[in-house]
């Protein structure tokens, strides 16, 4: 389909965000601004891991930062606790991955909640508080991770922000994983938004793959877990969600 679900409004005056011009022509054209949050929104890798490691304390098993960027960041609780009991030959069942997903996500939260103005990265609030005060624009969260999860971050207890989004997609309202683009079509379907007229934030190579498989430019944000992951389907990789971000690579609009 190549109509837009949406009528044209006119937009004489829209209040610009970046400084510079090919960021802030990306971020104009989109209808639709989704964000991730795990890395995104938060840096919060550090914690998750910490949060997995003492789940697994009773089992004899301690991961390190390069597992974790390798095989953990970026896809679902579910998937990398059930192939690391099966790597340590300890039988997963779903009612144990369930029981230790839910037993890592409590120790996030908490860890979370003490930590939160420090988890948040430089900008993001700014831009989220920006496009939700743009009617032209639809703010959405397309995110891998569960409600706790979501709740710790954007809640009251945590960032106090859930309420700007119009739309909010979490790990159960996709039975696949990023970098399948499950969640960033659903996104599209709930808010009757072409793809195309979507622009996305991502901080991860399976979350850009993942928008960009749904058909939807993506900005890349990567973190200190991220940096060394495959960015090169990224419309712009910059450094931060500041007003004056820099690019740091051109990505593939140039």
């Amino acid at each position: 389909m190549t109509a837009s679900y949406h009528e044209e409004k006119e937009t004489p005056h829209r209040k610009r965000y970046f400084v510079y011009d090919a960021l802030e022509g990306l971020l104009q054209k989109a209808r639709c601004v989704i964000f991730d949050m795990n890395g995104l929104i938060v840096d919060d890798e550090p914690l998750q891991l910490d949060a997995m490691n003492r789940v697994l304390e009773s089992f004899g098993i301690r991961l390190n930062e390069e597992y974790w960027i390798k095989r953990c960041a970026g896809t679902k609780s579910e998937e990398f606790t059930k192939r690391i009991l099966k790597e340590n030959k300890i039988a997963c069942s779903e009612n144990r991955v369930h029981d230790l997903v839910q037993k890592k996500n409590e120790q996030y939260r908490a860890l979370t909640a003490k930590n939160i103005k420090a988890l948040t990265r430089p900008g993001v609030i700014e831009l989220i508080s920006h496009v939700h005060e743009d009617s032209y624009q639809t703010l959405a969260l397309a995110t891998t991770a569960s409600e706790i999860e979501m709740e710790a971050v954007l809640g009251d207890e945590g960032l106090n922000i859930r309420n700007f989004f119009r739309y909010a997609a979490s790990g159960s309202d996709a039975a696949r994983s990023k970098p399948d683009p499950e969640i960033y079509s659903y996104i599209s379907g709930l808010s009757h938004t072409e793809p195309a007229e979507c622009l996305v934030f991502e901080d991860s190579g399976p979350g850009l793959l993942a928008a960009t498989r749904a058909g939807m430019p993506c900005i890349a944000v990567p973190n200190r877990f991220t940096a060394g992951q495959d960015l090169g389907g990224a419309s712009f990789v910059i450094s931060d969600l500041t007003s004056n971000a820099q690019i740091l690579h051109p990505g593939s609009l140039v």
